[in-house]
């Protein structure tokens, strides 16, 4: 039994044979070149390995397999990066820490300022700071140097300025009207935004339609104030009468200030807006070649008379408190009713009485607004005494009948009222394009005629027995000789 094997014996020489030869076929693979197919998987396997340690190294170079080299790569791109936001500083984000502080500063520096604006608004205008010459103001588009100071208001000023770099858009002067800011939402402290806005809309219109108002040329708002900076214009017409012999006019001036003042109430009821403080003040002079255009100035208690983007007129209030200034405010504003375009005819009537015959507003010696509204409500009732306006020519006095005659609702007829002026013109053969009193050019000035006046209203006669008395008492009070002199001074 030597030579044969059992068959538990050939089962094991099988079994260690077909192991063996496994062992030399894994031996042979490892020597064998790779095929296309295995290379592809391992390549494969190997760029996944790749991407998931550049993941979590936060590397995006696909070249570096080695971990210490993509933390390498990655410390090289944080100083790149550092070093793009130093050149850059622009795009450059601070931390927000530094943000905070810097919100920090700017609000401390809006507290400092609201004190010191409080304090100014406490003063008066002559106590308040002001703009020293030299000083420079930055505007939204220019910046501007102070030149001179050209009046001060309740709430600001007005200076000369001028534009640090010559600009096309711009002359050589301009005025600067300032206004200090407002923290308690005062409305008498928003005035100069609604002049902003006024102006504003009669830059959009033709030459014709804004020929009576100034152009504005830059805005702009500093830590103390907010300012507009627009076209620099003459003397009021108020300061031109002042200085005129016994404050008249010719009467050429006087219908022409009328009509040209008249056109530029018109022109800005047409925009929608009520003046509410029609005076000899509010208008100007322009200068140089201007001379001969009256502007129209000082829009800060304007109020839109019709609902926005609409001709719709506003709803009036039961109850508005007294805007304007005594000597030529309405009626309805004595009467603290609302106002309407009524209510600027009026003033304006009352300015153009005193540009024809200054005595005619008698109610100017008037302080008591009593007796301010008692005399204007006389005159439109017609119970004058009618010599008080012997010197007025018949056509001015017909507008009181027509301006009487007008409601809260009513379009005016300015034409009409334009007519009723050139009337004058021809009945008291004047020639309009005759130079005004304060031009170089102007004629021989022809005045008003004029008579001596008796009392205020209808049937008052005081006046003339007091004048009549004065006349008697300085005759009796003649002596004929020494006794009666005595006797004077015994009585």
């Amino acid at each position: 039994m030597t030579g044969k094997l059992g068959k538990s014996e050939r089962a094991v020489s099988a079994s260690s044979k077909s192991s063996d030869s496994r062992r030399r076929k894994k031996s042979v693979s490892k020597s064998l070149p790779r095929d296309k197919k295995s290379r592809g998987k391992r390549n494969k396997s190997e760029e996944d390995d790749q991407s998931s340690r550049s993941d979590k190294s936060g590397s995006g170079s696909d070249k570096h397999h080695d971990k210490s080299k993509s933390d390498k790569h990655d410390k090289n791109s944080d100083k790149q990066e550092k070093q793009e936001n130093n050149n850059n500083p622009e795009e450059a984000q601070p931390p927000p820490k530094k943000e905070k502080h810097k919100k920090k500063k700017k609000k401390n520096v809006v507290e400092y300022n609201a004190e010191e604006r409080k304090q100014h608004r406490l003063m008066t205008s002559a106590e308040r700071p002001k703009l020293e010459p030299g000083d420079a103001v930055s505007g939204m588009k220019y910046k501007f140097e102070v030149i001179s100071l050209l009046g001060s208001g309740g709430f600001g000023d007005v200076y000369k300025v001028k534009p640090e770099e010559k600009a096309d858009d711009i002359p050589e002067y301009g005025a600067m009207k300032t206004e200090l800011l407002n923290e308690n939402n005062n409305p008498m402290m928003n005035r100069l935004k609604v002049e902003c806005q006024i102006l504003k809309i009669f830059e959009t219109l033709p030459p014709e339609k804004k020929m009576h108002f100034t152009e504005m040329y830059d805005r702009g708002i500093t830590p103390t104030f907010k300012f507009i900076v627009m076209e620099l214009v003459g003397q009021s017409v108020y300061a031109i009468q002042k200085s005129q012999p016994k404050r008249e006019f010719s009467i050429t001036t006087a219908i022409k200030l009328g009509l040209q003042t008249l056109e530029a109430v018109e022109n800005l009821h047409e925009i929608g807006y009520l003046h509410r403080d029609i005076k000899p003040h509010n208008y100007s002079i322009g200068l140089g070649k201007r001379a001969n255009i009256i502007y129209m100035l000082d829009f800060g208690i304007a109020r839109q008379f019709v609902q926005t983007g609409t001709k719709v007129l506003r709803i009036p209030r039961e109850c508005v408190k007294f805007l304007g200034t005594l000597k030529y405010a309405s009626r309805a504003c004595h009467q603290n009713k609302e106002q309407s375009r009524k209510d600027d005819l009026e003033a304006w009537f009352y300015m153009q009485l005193e540009f024809v015959d200054h005595p005619a507003v008698f109610w100017s010696q008037f302080k008591d607004r009593k007796q301010v509204i008692f005399a204007k409500e006389k005159l439109f009732a017609g119970e004058c005494n009618p010599k008080l306006f012997e010197a007025v020519p018949p056509e001015i006095m017909k507008l009181i009948g027509y301006i009487d005659g007008l409601i809260y609702t009513s379009a005016p007829d300015y034409e009409y009222m334009r007519a009723l002026l050139n009337q004058c013109v021809k009945a008291n053969d004047l020639d309009l394009s005759d130079a005004f009193d304060w031009e170089p050019n102007a004629k021989t000035k022809k005045r008003w005629k004029k008579k001596k006046r008796f009392g205020l209203f209808s049937g008052d006669e005081k006046a003339k027995k007091k004048e009549s008395k004065k006349d008697s008492s300085d005759k009796d009070k003649e002596p004929k000789d020494g006794k009666d002199k005595e006797s004077d001074r015994e009585e």
